[in-house]
């Protein structure tokens, strides 16, 4: 466990086993008489828990690092990631036997906790950490949370080092109260089950400056422990996790008791600190079916004392369809607890007899949106009562069939218990949970979010890619043109990111479970619009041209970006996007400010274009 009792626990290095460590540590068959082994004694600022002991356990392991002043974690290291394993019966024993390099020299030590392998690369300071989903063992739990200690001016003599470590992670403990529907038994009885929703679980910390950031990996995470009755109250659970700041209007926490749902939403931004335990308390009221959550931070050895107090509703049965805002993605994931049962979208719906921009809800079929059973909600060109029609998709050919509704627009729907979409209150109605649809796209420490969007059966990525790495978590070469056919990226501002054809050819652009558009989904796009591409461009950035409307009725949201080689070309005139086919660029797809169509470019090694990447069927 991360946990470590404050009695000193002594770790004495073999004497008879000598081992070099980096940058020419002294190593012989014999260690010299003005030589000091290291040894270590080790201890952890205590920190209250009802879920573990407050101790290490058999088979957990630290890295220790060496610097000799006045050298950083970045530069030049005496002893580099030493590794130190816990039994209960020798304590932490190393996997080298390691020794003070000088007695005139003052030695610095950082140790950390939990182990890995070439955890700080040469010439950094960063390592990456993470925070387990599932919490539920100790084991889990106690991986999940991240120690870092820092002892300097150490002299060399034969005298144990004292290392403390300290708590870098965040804790949520989490508390129930009864209310008039549930004794504090039956709440016991019925065992609430409890979920941190959404939140960042990878991050990467500095040493240098104790810091985190790169947070990324959002997922849901379940605490560790099991419940008990503490003084009327439901105690017991626990979660760690990576410091971060949670947003407003955050649907935070998740709480199912006997079939009901409650959803805590963070109506101020939270910041969860390093160091810092809160105590989350749910107040059931049941007069209204909210759940009250009193947030508290205790004063122990983990921070200082801070206190907020929100409130949580049950999740409702019903969508209100008013309350889909699509500024941004337009798309929506209808969950109830957790598995999607339904997909809103606000989309372009062309064809021989209509031209319009429709809220449109699609039910599951085996675990995958039904795009022949579509129920339009709204048309946003309509004023009279022509909504509530359905339209089904040809995926094969990307056209649909549409009958017109004849009702008012559509604003509360719900979902029954057999998955079906209705507009009137079943028997059994799901509790649902709208989730706008976004790409999270994590490569290494590097986390961006892409909004979507549907324009007839393709589902886009709404902005351009701004990948800096590959998808392995590699760097991807920075450059400044594309002189060479090396594989790389260039920027403009930092806000346009260009891709040459080598980068592509390496098969790690697109996100897992996404392409880089082809040639054949630019040639379905551009049949489905008519070539019309003023239904792409996104006002703002595009020159003005006689005659040359600008739309963005499909939301596609294209820039006028140019393209790039030794430097940035037609900014404000064109938008390039590559295709590809079979893996490799191909021809690059040109949208141009005077004109409507969409033309094909020349392909060339030696220039870069944007990419938009689409889903995989």
């Amino acid at each position: 466990m991360k946990y470590m009792k404050l009695t000193k626990v002594a770790c004495f290095l073999s004497l008879f086993t000598t081992v070099a460590c980096v940058n020419g540590i002294h190593s012989s068959d014999e260690p010299d008489d003005d030589l000091y082994p290291v040894m270590l004694s080790t201890q952890i600022k205590q920190s209250p828990s009802r879920i573990v002991s407050n101790s290490f356990t058999n088979s957990d392991a630290i890295g220790i690092f060496m610097l000799n002043q006045p050298n950083k974690l970045n530069e030049e290291r005496h002893a580099d990631n030493i590794k130190f394993t816990f039994s209960q019966e020798y304590g932490f024993q190393p996997n080298k036997t390691i020794f003070f390099s000088d007695q005139k020299v003052l030695t610095d030590f950082i140790g950390y906790y939990p182990y890995k392998d070439n955890a700080v690369k040469e010439g950094t300071s960063i390592i990456e950490v993470n925070a387990n989903t599932n919490q539920t063992t100790p084991e889990s739990y106690g991986q999940s949370d991240f120690l870092v200690a820092n002892t300097k001016n150490v002299e060399a003599s034969n005298d144990p080092v004292d290392i403390v470590f300290e708590h870098k992670m965040s804790r949520l403990d989490l508390q129930i109260k009864p209310n008039n529907d549930y004794t504090i038994d039956q709440l016991r009885t019925l065992d609430p089950t409890i979920r941190i929703k959404d939140v960042y679980t990878n991050a990467s910390y500095n040493f240098l400056d104790d810091s985190f950031g790169n947070q990324s990996a959002p997922a849901d995470q379940i605490p560790n422990g099991g419940w008990e009755i503490v003084n009327g109250v439901l105690v017991g659970k626990s979660v760690l996790m990576v410091p971060q700041e949670i947003a407003a209007n955050h649907a935070l926490v998740e709480i199912e008791i006997n079939g009901r749902t409650f959803s805590y939403l963070q109506t101020e931004s939270l910041l969860l600190e390093s160091g810092i335990p809160r105590e989350m308390t749910f107040v059931l009221e049941s007069n209204n079916n909210e759940v009250k959550c009193v947030l508290n931070t205790q004063i122990n050895d983990w921070g200082e004392t801070k206190k907020q107090e929100s409130t949580a509703t049950e999740v409702s049965t019903f969508i209100d369809v008013n309350d889909l805002n699509f500024a941004d993605t337009k798309i929506y994931k209808v969950l109830n607890k957790g598995t999607q049962v339904a997909e809103i979208t606000l989309e372009y719906l062309l064809s021989n007899e209509i031209e319009t921009v429709a809220t449109i809800v699609y039910p599951m079929l085996n675990g995958k949106v039904d795009l022949q059973n579509g129920i339009v909600l709204k048309d946003h060109t309509e004023a009279d009562k022509k909504h509530g029609g359905s339209i089904s998709w040809n995926v094969l050919q990307n056209t649909f069939t549409y009958a017109p509704g004849s009702s008012n627009p559509i604003q509360i729907i719900y979902i029954s218990e057999n998955n079906e979409i209705v507009t009137s209150r079943p028997e059994n109605a799901l509790q649902v949970q709208l989730k706008p649809d976004v790409l999270v796209d994590t490569r290494g420490n590097e986390t961006f979010t892409y909004p979507l969007v549907k324009i007839g059966t393709q589902y886009w990525m709404r902005t351009n890619l701004k990948a800096t790495k590959y998808t392995d978590g590699e760097d991807i070469v920075k450059g400044t043109s594309f002189a060479d056919n090396t594989a790389k990226y260039c920027t403009h501002q930092n806000a346009y990111f260009f891709y040459n054809s080598a980068a592509i050819a390496t098969g790690k652009i697109a996100p897992e479970g996404w392409r880089v558009s082809t040639s054949t989904d630019w040639a379905s796009l551009k049949t489905y619009i008519k070539g019309k591409t003023s239904v792409l461009k996104k006002d703002g950035s595009w020159k003005t041209s006689s005659g040359i409307k600008i739309s963005n009725m499909t939301g596609f949201s294209a820039v006028a970006t140019g393209f790039f080689k030794d430097k940035i070309q037609n900014i404000n005139e064109h938008a390039s996007y590559w295709s590809t086919k079979d893996g490799l660029a191909d021809a690059p797809i040109v949208i141009s400010y005077n004109n409507d169509n969409i033309n094909l470019g020349t392909n060339s090694d030696v220039a870069g274009y944007t990419i938009r990447c689409l889903k995989n069927e």
